[in-house]
């Protein structure tokens, strides 16, 4: 019998490392709800491009953050930039070739996460996965968004470590590039495909651990 991998990979884009002080710019989710035996019509696995995403873009009045954050996202600034204020709901716009929700209030945008993940995984709490989704990530969440999810997550970077322990760097883990061979794109819905390639290529690395 297969295991089943059921989480959601999160990924945002910040203006900074500090969650006191710096503000989220992009958060995505997608729901990969994958048993091992799990296949598409072509006969292999689900391509990642089809699974359940949610992608959103906040945008501030007022931002404040680091330079390297704000030099590293500076596309993503400068599309926010032209987006008309519209306070009562989202607005698409269109970056990178994907048309992706414009939020003006950040209550609002995680009230659309909330809907999403209830949508794909039911009633809470969720597994999340992410690079240092837990240190990171979640910190940047409201505390009632965090409180959405399980206490015990699937962080990327200790599972490579497990996998491979001679990609120990010093006191530093081991990124997912190093699993996959894909640089991180500073994009959160492509970041959060690259966690779930990497929790699928590591799966699959060891059957003998998959299931009973």
């Amino acid at each position: 019998m297969g295991a089943q991998m059921r989480y959601v990979a999160l990924d945002i884009e910040t203006t900074g490392l500090d969650p006191d002080y710096c503000q989220i710019l992009q958060v995505a989710a997608v729901v990969d709800d994958w048993p091992a035996n799990r296949t598409s019509h072509d006969g292999g696995e689900l391509p990642i491009g089809r699974l359940p995403t949610f992608e959103a873009i906040l945008r501030h009045e007022v931002m404040h953050g680091e330079p390297i954050a704000l030099t590293m996202n500076a596309e993503l600034i400068e599309t926010i930039g032209r987006c008309p204020v519209n306070e009562h709901t989202s607005v698409p716009i269109s970056y990178r070739n994907r048309s992706v929700p414009v939020f003006f209030v950040r209550a609002q945008l995680f009230e659309a996460l909330r809907h999403f993940l209830s949508a794909h995984l039911g009633k809470p709490p969720y597994v999340a996965a992410g690079r240092n989704v837990a240190g990171f990530d979640l910190q940047f969440f409201p505390e009632d968004a965090r409180r959405l999810f399980h206490y015990r997550l699937l962080d990327v970077s200790s599972m490579a470590m497990g996998a491979r322990p001679a990609l120990w760097q010093a006191d530093r883990l081991p990124s997912c590039d190093k699993i996959i061979d894909h640089p991180a794109a500073h994009d959160a819905l492509f970041d959060a495909w690259d966690v779930i390639r990497t929790v699928r290529k590591l799966y699959n690395e060891h059957p003998e651990t998959n299931g009973c």
